[in-house]
């Protein structure tokens, strides 16, 4: 099998994305960036992730590396685009930053891969909405933050699952 990651240095900031198969380490880095993060390899052996210059500006993007070529993306009107599932079909699932303070992470599906329409995904009443995974049915597993009924708005964690179909900008639970 095959596995991504990311290794290497913040301070001087120099992470690069690798993948790692039948025995041999390749490193995958996008061009000019100073980190590149390998999030997810699919059976085709496109790999997905997120590169950038600087963790701390939120300032990123989100990549599909195929057969040596990167296509980068970035979610319309967000400061960052966080990648984090893809599969055979070549969805990408993730999240998107928009406020200075990183606040209002919120959920993305690209359901026709890089080529978009970006389709946010949203837990009503949530703060945040994270989409971490989809399978090749097109489910999606996530995360999201709600504030606590009767404890002065603390926020809570939730899992989330949608079925196929269910990503029309908001989620059911």
């Amino acid at each position: 099998g095959r596995v991504v990651g990311e290794t290497g240095t913040f301070e001087p900031l120099d992470v690069y994305g690798y993948v790692w198969n039948d025995g041999r380490i390749r490193r995958i880095d996008a061009p000019r960036a100073a980190f590149t993060g390998a999030e997810e390899i699919n059976e085709r052996g496109q790999i997905a992730g997120t590169y950038g210059n600087d963790f701390a500006s939120f300032n990123t993007r989100g990549y599909l590396f195929d057969r040596g070529r990167f296509t980068t993306f970035a979610a319309p009107g967000g400061r960052a685009t966080q990648v984090f599932g893809l599969n055979n079909r070549s969805q990408i699932v993730g999240y998107t930053i928009s406020a200075p303070d990183a606040t209002d992470e919120r959920g993305f599906l690209l359901a026709r891969g890089v080529g978009g329409p970006f389709t946010p995904i949203n837990v009503p009443g949530a703060t945040r909405t994270i989409a971490i995974g989809i399978n090749d049915h097109g489910q999606i597993v996530g995360a999201y933050e709600s504030p606590t009924p009767g404890s002065d708005d603390q926020p809570m964690a939730e899992a989330l699952s949608l079925g196929h179909g269910d990503a029309d900008g908001y989620l059911s639970r």
